[in-house]
């Protein structure tokens, strides 16, 4: 039933049958090939099929493994000895006692001092005087000087030609089918007529009589409609026909075999069921997951989101080493559910990050008010992104994680202003962005100090009527000794001078307003209709709708999205 030689390899290997899997790759002669027939062949213990197929892919490191495993030595040696790498030289020489050969690669290495060892734990003093004479006289000294002792000798091995005891392999139906190919093909019962049931209905199709003799055509009679002429076809039946009966002889093996149905794995459940795009992650689902954040928050960049998604998939998942040559087993972390319902289906074991990233904006207060505002920049927007993908338990911890993609907008938003105001050189410009930074909502701190720095620069410039709004506004907050006493000096300096601006600022306490992300100039109240980020909600302009975000990097501004979803609870 398989004509491709691949596939039907490729079967004869899943299902066990090593002589069709050999036929099929002296059929092909691919190297690929050669190397999965030693392995299979090696794992059934069918050592002599592992070692001709490891000779027929050249594979020099897996036949020798297999002589170290059957105590074949001199096959090793006559490998040791075809080889050209010097480092399959030394290792499969110290299996054979080939000492002459280490001391050739270790002298021609120039380890010159490893090499003395060497000869002098074998006992061959002449060899180790004529590597002394090739050292710096230093270190030639410092070996002499050392004490060897006897190298210890490998015991003999006693080589075994017989294949292993074969692992008992099951035969499959596909095996049977590689075996039979016509074992899927319609054979009909004996005694049947070819054609014979499908022509009857075309007897009549046109209504000739049956007769072919008779020459006059009679027409066809036409059904009488009685009544109850459907249900009359059930009654007073009487058909000689033999029912099904059960029977005590068991089926015989050629009926086929039903395939069991394969279970669900976790990753798959994962995918199929949950509506949380960090359970996609944990699957190693990214696309559905993207897909899943694209309906939620507008996603159009999902660049940023590498480290967190690399971070999450990590967490849920583990890799066991495995013995020998046997590759690593990888294998899903789950929650055990509750024992009130163990019924339920695992979920992946994905970190709780709330108290951890709460614990990370203190990182980025620090940053702050250190003045290193990229710094800052960096550890909000993380803590933004990995907000995307926490996932929480109830509507308490879902308010908090909100305030905290809150508090990031703003801190992003007013640390991003300040490293834009640094390559500014229009005066009144940087006045404003000054002033601008003192209307996003920090921590009073943060604020304290913004309106230290905003009132400074605007009495620099002359502008005091800006100097004393800010002034009266750092009183507020009640700061320290120092700040309030240069508040009161610039409050009265100002007044002095007349209490006005030297230069127009586009700025104005009394008019309510909003600070557009794109172009970083307030929005009043009454004069425009912002749009906003459908993640974090920064608010720009309506003619920037449809650009990325330049707080969150990461959705559209006038994005559409159905929220984001961090908990089961939410779908309820």
């Amino acid at each position: 039933f398989v004509t491709d030689p691949w596939i039907k390899f490729n079967l004869a290997i899943e299902s066990g049958d090593m002589t069709i899997a050999k036929e099929t790759a002296l059929s092909m002669n691919r190297r690929d090939a050669w190397r999965v027939l030693a392995d299979t062949a090696s794992k059934y213990g069918d050592m002599q099929l592992g070692q001709l197929a490891n000779s027929k892919a050249n594979n020099l490191s897996g036949l020798a493994h297999q002589c170290l495993l059957t105590g074949n030595m001199n096959t090793l040696q006559a490998l040791v000895d075809k080889s050209k790498d010097s480092n399959f030289q030394m290792q499969y020489s110290l299996f054979t006692g080939d000492v002459a050969r280490r001391l050739q690669i270790l002298v021609d290495a120039n380890q010159l001092p490893l090499a003395h060892a060497l000869a002098m734990s074998n006992d061959m003093t002449d060899v180790a005087e004529e590597i002394l004479a090739k050292m710096d006289p230093e270190v030639a000294e410092r070996c002499a000087s050392r004490k060897v002792g006897p190298a210890l000798k490998a015991p003999s091995a006693e080589a075994i030609t017989e294949n292993w005891p074969l692992l008992p392999v099951q035969e499959t139906y596909f095996a049977r089918m590689l075996k039979e190919p016509g074992l899927m093909d319609y054979v009909p019962e004996t005694g049947a007529t070819q054609g014979g049931a499908w022509g009857d209905d075309d007897d009549d199709l046109f209504g000739e009589p049956g007769d072919a003799e008779d020459g006059d055509a009679a027409p066809a009679a036409r059904p009488v409609a009685t009544a109850g002429a459907w249900d009359d076809d059930d009654l007073d039946i009487d058909i000689d026909i033999d029912g099904p009966t059960t029977s005590s002889q068991p089926v015989a093996s050629g009926a086929g075999f039903v395939l069991p149905r394969e279970g669900e794995s976790y990753h798959k459940h994962w995918t199929n069921t949950s509506h949380l795009a960090a359970h996609h992650i944990a699957a190693g689902a990214f696309d559905s997951a993207i897909d899943l954040l694209k309906r939620q928050i507008d996603l159009c960049d999902a660049k940023p989101l590498s480290k967190p998604f690399m971070g999450i998939w990590a967490a849920a998942n583990a890799s066991m080493p495995s013995f020998g040559i046997m590759p690593s087993h990888s294998f899903a972390l789950a929650t055990r559910p509750s024992d009130d319902d163990m019924s339920a289906k695992h979920s992946p074991l994905v970190p709780r990050m709330l108290a951890q990233l709460t614990e990370r904006i203190n990182g980025g207060y620090d940053a702050v008010t250190e003045r290193r505002f990229e710094d800052a920049i960096g550890i909000f927007q993380s803590v933004m992104h990995n907000c995307l993908l926490c996932i929480v338990d109830d509507r308490k911890e879902l308010s908090q994680l909100q305030g905290l993609i809150g508090i990031c907008k703003e801190y992003i938003f007013a640390a991003s202003m300040e490293v834009y105001r640094k390559t500014v050189t229009d005066a009144g410009n940087v006045v404003e962005l000054a002033a601008y930074f003192t209307h996003c909502n920090l921590q009073n701190p943060h604020l304290v100090l913004s309106l230290r720095q905003a009132m400074t620069l605007a009495y620099k410039q002359k502008c005091f009527a800006t100097a004393i709004i800010l002034a009266r506004r750092v009183l507020d907050y009640d700061p320290d000794m120092e700040t309030s006493t240069r508040a009161r000096k610039i409050i009265a300096a100002g007044e002095k001078e007349g209490g006005k601006d030297a230069i127009k600022l586009d700025y104005s306490d009394r008019n309510p307003f909003q600070l557009c992300v794109v172009d970083r100039v307030p929005m009043y109240r009454g004069t425009v209709e912002p749009v906003k980020c459908s993640f974090c909600f920064a608010v720009s302009k309506p003619q920037h709708a449809g650009k990325t975000c330049p707080i969150c990097e990461i959705a559209k501004l006038g994005g559409e999205g159905a929220g984001m979803i961090n908990g089961t609870f939410q779908l309820n």
